[in-house]
């Protein structure tokens, strides 16, 4: 390994990744293969105007932060992702706890363990108003 090489991943080895996702300026959420939120970062809780606590271990399809009109999608992107299947990256109406619809583009990726989907990881990335 050259020099530069070896600094580079000693910096990666020191870097605190749950830090670097609960700071990231996207919302980042984590479903579970049955559909219930369980993890989502400071940034979602922002965006979405709603608390954890309000949120983690509901389902995605009945807390009512995706807008009626882009649940479909939402759900068949789920089960696409939870069949192995992952889309490209999609746009959905969040629906905030104010009311204000924010358009966003979700890029969903599924989470193996031992080669198995155990949930999918979601970054959302803010597009505009409706």
């Amino acid at each position: 390994m050259i020099d530069g090489e070896k600094k580079i991943k000693s910096l990666a080895e020191g870097v605190n990744y749950e830090e670097l996702v609960e700071n990231a300026l996207d919302p980042i959420m984590v479903l579970d293969s049955l559909g219930y939120l369980r993890y989502m970062n400071a940034t979602a809780e922002i965006m979405s105007g709603y608390s954890r606590k309000e949120l983690l271990g509901r389902h995605f399809a009945e807390i009512g932060v995706v807008a009626p009109a882009s649940l479909p999608k939402a759900i068949t992107e789920f089960s696409q992702t939870m069949s192995g299947k992952p889309g490209p990256p999609y746009r959905l109406d969040m629906v905030r706890k104010d009311r204000k619809v924010l358009v966003m583009e979700v890029n969903h990726k599924p989470v193996m363990h031992d080669g198995t989907i155990v949930a999918i990881s979601l970054i959302l990335r803010y597009v505009g108003f409706h």
